[in-house]
């Protein structure tokens, strides 16, 4: 399979991994066409990360009010809980 073929499957599988890998290992192209080609590819995956790397901006954002709510709560507010009301 060429590494075309190989980079397209790898962002249909939004496979950050594979596509560094692939990137890492990017042959020389024979022609033009090739070349645009994989362009249009690499320019897809840095779409990719950019929406990766938003998505987990906004999972650390939730964490961290997450973890300043439990904080902010005493401990003994865990710790007494009536089961019986």
């Amino acid at each position: 399979m060429n590494w075309h073929k190989l980079f397209t499957a790898a962002l249909i599988e939004e496979d950050g991994e594979r596509l560094l890998s692939l990137l890492n290992s990017m042959p020389q192209f024979e022609n033009i066409e090739q070349m645009q080609k994989a362009l249009g590819l690499i320019s897809q995956a840095i779409e990719l990360f950019e929406k990766k790397k938003i998505e987990i901006s906004h999972q650390m954002q939730k964490i961290e009010k997450e973890k300043k709510f439990m904080t902010s709560c005493s401990h003994s507010e865990f710790t007494h809980i009536d089961l019986h009301s």
